[in-house]
Order: C-alpha cells, then structure tokens, then sequence
C-alpha cells in the first residue's frame, strides 16, 4: 500500500476561453470539476479559481489521474465522517490502490521537446541519485509503448503524477528554462516513484509554521496537511533535508518582489527550531528519503541479518553491506566516515574544560565529538563564528553546498538529524551565539567549496541532565511562557513565595502533548495568575493511526530508554 493523500490544487471551471490541453484521461474543464470538489471538502477558497484557463493556473509540481481524484474525495468525506460520528460505504477497500508501485526496471526516455543538453544532464543525474540510494533500477528506452516514464518539456512547467498510474506512458513535465537543476529532476522523479511532499505530514504544524497570506491561492492546498489516515512512505520521523521538502518561499505569491529584494519578509514556511531554517529545500537525497524508497520497494531484498549500527539497514544494492546515514562508513556503519586530510583530528573528546575547534578552506570534514567512555554527561557545543561569503552561503535561504551541520542520532531513527547552518550572521538564528546540545556524542559536518569559508566551535562535557519520569508532568507553577534551554519549563516569578497561596488548577482540554494549557489564580493578589502546559512530556497518540505527536512548542523525541517523550524543541 503507497503513500498518503495530498490536498492541493484548486480550480473551478473558468469564465474565459478554456484549454484543450489533457492530463491523463481527463480535460482541464473535467480536473477543475474535481479540484473545486476536493477544496470544498478542505474548506478553502475557491473565488479565484474563475480566472484559470489551463493546468499551470490550478497545479503546483503534482498532478493526479482520476481515480487518484476521486480516491481524494472518498478520502475526505470519510475523515469527515469520522469526525461527525458517522458511516460512509469503504467503496475504495474493494478496489486496488489508486497510489501504486513500480515495477522494475523501470523504462524511461526523453521527448524530442527536450533539445537542452543541461536539461537532458538533469534528467539522467536525477535518475542516477535515485538508482544509486535505492534499489529502483531505471532502464533508458527511446520506444517505450506502455509502463514508462517520458520526460518532455511544456508550458506545464515542473510536475509529475504520484506513483504507478497504470500502462499507459507516464509523463514528467520539465520544462526547460526553469526546470534545469537536479534538485527538481530528482524531486519529479521521486513523486513518480510514489513521495509526497514532506510539508504536507499530517503532524507538519509541530515543526513549521506556513504563512498563509504569502502563497498563492492554487498552491494553498500544496503546502497544507494531509488526514492522518494514509501514513505509509512517509519517515517516522519529520525530515527537514528531504528532496521533497519545498524551500522557505515555496509557492510564495508576490516572486517578483521576492527576486528583487529577497528578504525574511517573504518567507512562506519558518520551521519552528530557527536552526532548521537553512535545511528546509535541500537539492540532495537526504538519507530517510532513500530509506522510504528502500522499505516500500525492497524491504524483502535482503534476508541476512547484519550488525549495522548508528541507524544504518542492510544495503538492498549489496545485502553484505549496510546503509548508512551521513556522516558514517565502514561496511556496517560502525565508523566514521572519511574527511579531508585538513581536517584533522576528526574523533574529539569533551571534558569539563571547553574547547575550540576551528577549521577554513576547501575541506568536507566529519567530526565526532563524544565523553569519555562509560561518562553518561551530555555535550553542549556554541557555534561562535561561521564565515561562509555572500555567493557561497544561501541558495534560496537553503544551505545546499557550503555549510555547517550538527547531526543528533536518536533511536530508533535518525530523526531532526540535519540542523545546517551558512549564514555569517548567526543572529538569523535566533542568538548571537548558537547552541547545540547532544547526549554522550554530537556529530558535526563542515562542507566547503570555497578556501575562505571557515567557522569556530566551542564544545564541553556538562553534568547529567535531570529526566523526567516517563507520562509525568513538570511541577505545578512552572511555565513556558519564555522557554529557556532547559529539560523543563521554568518556573513562574513568585512561585516560591512564602505568603502566596494559589487557587485549584483549572482543567485540561486536551491530556497530553503540551496541547493545551491549564491556569490558576492567585487567593492573595488577583493581579497574579499561573499558567503551565498540560501533560507536556506525554505523547498523543492519533486513534486511527497510531502515531505519536507533540504540540508546539514541543516535538516529539526519546528518551536514554527508547520512549517517546515530549521534549521543547529548543532544547535540541
């Protein structure tokens, strides 16, 4: 069974003349039929929707067939339903998936209206990444009649249908010009395959905040939410460096404004760990993106049992080796993986003393910071400079070639694992100085083309951290109105007064996940009332589907015993 359901798109059928154009088996009059159907369900606007006249004024980069469309709208009457207490027919439970697998190899060619030599590059570079970190394998065939893929450019622009649509040829639409970069290819190849976008995980809202107001109208449905009962290709864990995860300024509505004077005013999603900021629309395959691939396609591959650690799995490319997450390598990912002789010493060892690490030049360096062996303290590193200059920084808010990055491996995923820093102005980052914190090892990786980019670290071995009992909640009177990096909310000014007295705590709303907030007054001033997150430190757990979430400003994670707690995430 493959992947969950995005909701996007929104057209109605429009006043002025109406393209002939077709997707699929469907005409553009049929789609906006369908699109205007699946936007009221979610409750969007459709008043600009008269104006479309052709697919590129009602899609983003993804297009669905009609039986996806239709599976769409079963979808959301039955969430609805749900949430009404009430029954609708599971028609769609007799039927095959609309969202299918490939098999493979997988026959692939170029149309003639592909005649850019950089475009055709981009093609076979995406097609190479995704071969390369998975087991799909791709097979070029100039005369493909049924199951294919064919590349072809069009005023479309950049899109691509969701999984196996039957076979008939399938169509990536690149067009040329504005599609030329393998990060695309590679993105258009990968919903092909069956992968939605990351920003539309039914838990988004408790690691990105999407501005609405800045986006536009028939790309709202793009970077919305999914229900949270199709789950199956996305990570556990939410991936911040996916290829599929769109940039900060992704289907921003004002993009002139934005090429002239590109400025934070004009971002569309702010992660809500500032460190994560520059990692969202990365151009590269991030390790869980080829591991959701790997355990649809090939789970099965591989019947040998091997000893990976740090998060590694069996390669499905070479059963005897493992698969490992960046910044790992040996044949069961036991090691660090290679740097640059200019590095240096790559495995550190913090104390109680701090220490400085400094490193410039053209270099791709992997450091391992860990205590001494048996210690159980953690480590705390402060990013103290990073010079990265102006062309070789950001590309889009995104460090994509010249950065920092703190890696966190966490069982039983590698989960948040990708905080990249590349701006010289760490106030960007919300502190003059940038903190990270790691229990018992911290990775850190330093990826420079340029001779000049260069950074400053300090790093130490701090005491134990206090943890919580897993399910229990932080003492009463503690607050996180101003979240500090600490395990727990501070606590309120006045709560140890002597000749305070307080009031009965009113109810919680929500039991769980810091989801909602509980309040009390003061029996002595009434100018002075309390208020602290409910259940903060345990999970929910959605009924339907049995994942876990946190609310904001916490995010989900776990503790030394493997449980999953409720952590602020600007703790980590």
């Amino acid at each position: 069974m493959l992947l969950l359901l995005l909701l996007f798109l929104g057209p109605s059928l429009a006043t002025a003349e109406i393209s002939n154009e077709r997707i699929g088996n469907l005409s553009f009059a049929e789609y906006a039929q369908y699109i205007r159907q699946i936007r009221e369900l979610q409750g969007l606007d459709t008043s600009f929707l008269h104006n479309a006249t052709s697919f590129k004024d009602i899609v983003g980069d993804v297009v669905y067939t009609k039986e996806q469309l239709e599976f769409t709208i079963w979808e959301l009457n039955r969430a609805l339903a749900v949430k009404e207490n009430r029954t609708i027919p599971d028609e769609f439970l007799f039927f095959n998936e609309p969202f299918r697998y490939w098999k493979t190899p997988i026959n692939w060619q170029i149309d003639k209206s592909i005649n850019s030599p950089l475009m055709k590059k981009r093609i076979i570079e995406g097609i190479e990444n995704w071969s390369n970190e998975t087991c799909i394998t791709f097979q070029h065939n100039d005369h493909i009649t049924n199951g294919g893929i064919k590349f072809f450019s069009s005023d479309q622009g950049c899109m691509s249908f969701i999984g196996f649509i039957g076979s008939q040829v399938q169509t990536i639409s690149l067009k040329q010009g504005s599609c030329e970069s393998e990060g695309t290819a590679t993105h258009e190849i990968g919903h092909a395959l069956g992968l939605f976008h990351t920003q539309n995980r039914p838990d988004r809202d408790n690691f990105l905040r999407v501005d609405t107001n800045l986006i536009k109208p028939e790309l709202q449905g793009a970077l919305g939410k999914h229900t949270p009962s199709r789950t199956e290709t996305y990570p556990k864990q939410y991936d911040y460096a996916s290829i599929m995860h769109y940039g900060c300024t992704g289907g921003l509505l004002d993009t002139l404004a934005w090429q002239n004077f590109p400025t934070l005013k004009y971002i569309t999603m702010r992660t809500i760990d500032p460190r994560y900021q520059h990692t969202i629309g990365s151009n590269t395959l991030s390790f869980l993106d080829g591991k959701a691939i790997n355990d649809v396609y090939c789970s099965r591959k591989c019947h040998q049992k091997l000893p990976c650690q740090n998060h590694g799995y069996p390669n499905p490319n070479d059963c005897s080796k493992c698969k490992c997450p960046e910044g790992y390598g040996g044949a069961y990912c036991e090691k660090l993986a290679s740097s640059h002789n200019l590095c240096g010493p790559t495995e550190l060892e913090a104390t109680d003393k701090p220490q400085k690490l400094y490193k410039i030049g053209q270099l791709e360096c992997y450091f391992r910071i860990s205590v001494p062996g048996g210690d159980d303290g953690t480590i705390e590193m402060h990013v103290e400079s990073l010079t990265i200059p102006g062309p070789f920084a950001q590309d889009f808010f995104a460090c994509r070639k010249n950065y920092i990055e703190a890696s966190f491996l966490r069982p039983p995923t590698p989960s948040l694992s990708s905080r990249r820093l590349c701006s010289s102005d760490l106030r960007s980052y919300g502190a003059s100085r940038v903190k990270f914190g790691g229990k018992r090892r911290l990775l850190l990786f330093f990826k420079s083309q340029h001779y000049s980019n260069s950074f400053t670290v300090t790093y130490r071995r701090v005491g134990r951290s206090p943890t919580l009992p897993k399910g229990s909640s932080p003492p009463k009177g503690q607050t996180l109105t101003t979240p500090a990096p600490t395990p727990n909310p501070p606590a309120p000014v006045g709560t140890d007064s002597p000749d305070c007295q307080w009031g009965e705590w009113s109810e919680c709303d929500i039991p769980c996940g810091g989801c909602s907030k509980r309040r009390r007054q003061s029996l002595t001033n009434w100018r002075r009332s309390q208020t602290e997150y409910c259940s903060w430190s345990t999970p929910c757990k959605y009924a339907f589907t049995g994942t876990y979430m946190c609310c904001a400003p916490f995010m989900l994670t776990y503790d030394e015993n493997s449980n999953r707690v409720c952590q602020l995430a600007s703790n980590y």
